[in-house]
């Protein structure tokens, strides 16, 4: 099987929780019985600065058009004509767009494809909760952002109907999605780690400090906000505790007490288990799943979370998942005897299980025999005449790459 796959992030690189979901979905479809030839097209490489412009352009560029800015800042030439390259040299079985970011690109697919959307977010509910937490105070601006928000609902939940194959990372975005979308065609699959982990190292000595770890991409919104929460209001109250920071940005998060260790990016996560007694994911805001609470999951260590963090990840409950939501409960918990004995926990096999890709061989299987053989069978129309009330147009002479 032969699997074009333009994608929002290149699985090469070893940024953040998209990389890791792609990483571990590409591995799977490239293993036996799939055995499939992934064909990626990796997205435009922008500088922070070039980012940044790009961003205003794009929300700019979403009132002449009428399509939202995640759209534009997303549209490439580039893309679409290595697109459009491949596709003149080679037959590919199926067109697997990695992100919902892409689906401006559904009016330039050819018509009679086998299509299916990775979603790993429903963008505009992650939108709506970014303008909610971080938006700007000016409120002709934020009615500004609102609006656009609600140009990418209604085109997102187009695109979702128009492609109608669609692989979630998270079941509580497809309860979501099915909704607004009936007759979607959809699975769940989370994001997939390759082995079950190794023993954690034993804890021979006492310390009578804990450490606690934070796994994170913290140039990713919700992340901040989790990391400035657990700062500001739990973090000074704890006895005896030091919080060690893991991931991409970690070492710009803005504080300078002793107790806070700064590692950056480490790309051995055993060097991070090993390290802390347990790790915290305060998350409140944002869409999908919180792939970094996976990872600690599925590597057996403990974790304390808000309930937030585990929408949408086949857990139950487990006393090594340890789930509080407000300030006083954190504290609470964190200065408990419970908490310095949770180093000594891990999550059930059970649950580790649930995020290994033999796990989900079958349902994709089958999920994708259907999309094939639906394709095979009868020609799909053009995208652009499956709703004309609600298309998704996108001005190709808008912003380039």
């Amino acid at each position: 099987m032969r699997i074009l796959m333009p994608s929002i992030v290149d699985p090469v690189s070893q940024l953040g929780g998209a990389w890791t979901a792609t990483r571990g979905l590409v591995d799977l479809l490239r293993a036996s019985p799939f055995d499939a030839e992934v064909v990626l097209v990796p997205p435009d490489v922008l500088s922070p600065t070039a980012h940044r412009a790009r961003q205003y352009l794009a929300l700019a560029q979403s009132f002449v058009s009428g399509v939202p800015a995640k759209f534009q800042f997303k549209f490439s030439r580039r893309v679409l004509a290595t697109m459009k390259d491949l596709l003149s040299k080679a037959d590919f079985d199926l067109i697997l767009i990695n992100g919902s970011d892409l689906l401006w690109m559904l009016p330039h697919l050819p018509p009679a494809a086998a299509r299916i959307l990775v979603a790993h977010n429903v963008e505009h509910l992650l939108y709506a909760d970014q303008i909610a937490v971080e938006g700007p105070h000016w409120l002709p601006l934020k009615s500004i952002l609102r609006s656009d928000c609600a140009r990418l609902r209604k085109q997102e939940l187009a695109g979702l109907r128009a492609i109608g194959n669609v692989v979630f990372l998270s079941s509580e975005d497809e309860r979501y999605v099915r909704v607004a979308c009936p007759h979607l065609r959809a699975i769940s699959v989370p994001p997939l780690m390759k082995a079950s982990p190794a023993a954690r190292p034993p804890y021979s000595v006492f310390s009578s400090v804990m450490e606690i770890g934070m796994l994170a991409n913290f140039g990713w919104w919700p992340s901040q906000q989790g990391v400035r929460w657990f700062l500001r209001e739990v973090f000074p109250y704890l006895n005896h505790a030091r919080l060690h920071l893991f991931g991409n940005h970690s070492q710009e998060v803005a504080s300078e007490h002793s107790n806070v260790v700064k590692h950056g990016y480490l790309l051995e996560l055993g060097a991070i288990w090993s390290v802390c007694d347990f790790m915290i994911c305060p998350v409140f805001a944002g869409g999908g799943v919180s792939i970094k609470l996976v990872e600690a999951i599925s590597h057996g260590v403990p974790v304390v979370a808000t309930h937030y963090a585990i929408r949408g990840i086949p857990v139950e409950p487990d006393p090594a998942i340890v789930l509080r939501d407000s300030t006083g409960e954190w504290i609470e918990f964190l200065n408990s005897p419970a908490a310095r004995e949770l180093h000594r926990l891990s999550p059930s096999p059970r649950i580790i299980a649930r995020f290994l890709p033999e796990c989900y061989i079958e349902g994709l299987s089958n999920f994708l025999k259907a999309v094939l053989s639906e394709a095979r069978s009868s020609k799909v129309e053009p995208i652009v005449e499956v709703r004309q009330s609600e298309k998704i147009a996108f001005d190709t002479q808008g912003s380039d790459s």
